[in-house]
Formats: C-alpha cells, sequence, structure tokens
C-alpha cells in the first residue's frame, strides 16, 4: 500500500490549494499595490502637467498684456504721417533759408572783396 488515505489525500489537496490559494493572494496584491503606485504616479505626473500648463498659460496671457500695451502706445500712421509732413515742410524751409543765407554770405563776402580791394587801390594811389 502506498500510504495515501482519503484523510491524507485530502489533506494534502487542501494544503496545496491553501498554499496555491496564498500565493494567488500575493500575487493579487503585489499587482494591487504596483497599480496604486501607477495611479499615483499618473496623479503626479497629471498634476505637475496641469500646473506647466497653467504657468504656460500665465505667459501667454503676459505677452498678450505686453502687446496690448505696446498698441496702445503706438503711433497710428495716421498721426505719424501728419507729422511726417510737418518735419519734411519745415526742413525744406530750413534748407530755403540756408540756401538763401548762403548765397548773402557770398554776396557779401564779395562785397567786401570789393570794398578791400577798391579801398586798397584808393589807398595805393593817395599815398604816391
Amino acid at each position: 500500500m502506498s500510504g495515501w488515505t482519503e484523510e491524507t489525500l485530502f489533506a494534502y489537496f487542501q494544503t496545496l490549494v491553501n498554499e496555491r490559494d496564498r500565493r494567488y493572494e500575493q500575487r493579487f496584491t503585489a499587482q494591487e499595490q504596483a497599480l496604486d503606485k501607477s495611479a499615483k504616479a499618473i496623479a503626479l505626473a497629471s498634476e505637475k502637467a496641469e500646473v506647466a500648463i497653467e504657468r504656460r498659460f500665465e505667459s501667454v496671457n503676459e505677452f498678450r498684456a505686453q502687446l496690448a500695451d505696446q498698441t496702445v502706445n503706438f503711433m497710428h500712421i495716421d498721426v505719424y504721417e501728419v507729422q511726417h509732413r510737418e518735419l519734411v515742410s519745415r526742413v525744406e524751409l530750413i534748407e530755403k533759408w540756408r540756401t538763401t543765407i548762403t548765397a548773402r554770405a557770398s554776396v557779401m563776402i564779395g562785397v567786401g572783396v570789393l570794398a578791400g580791394g577798391s579801398l586798397g587801390a584808393f589807398i595805393g594811389r593817395v599815398v604816391k
């Protein structure tokens, strides 16, 4: 006889079943813990991504505000054109004055040279 009875065979199988149940329970617990860790890591990554997105939107909004401020401070083209035309006319007027003054100065220098030469000639004749 092999020594197996119904009771010993039942006890053996009961031990096998209990051991397998214990192993399955350990695997299930390990998988559950790994799943919890993964869920926590995903939640943390999601929170970090949300914070990063919020920061990016804040900087985009700041950039938009800067552009809006610049737009308010920029000169409109109509105002520029009026002021530019006024400056051009002033420059043209200054150029005309300069030309007139230069011409008058040339005449005055010519008159001065002529007068100086005539005076020199007169003095030269008187002294002789």
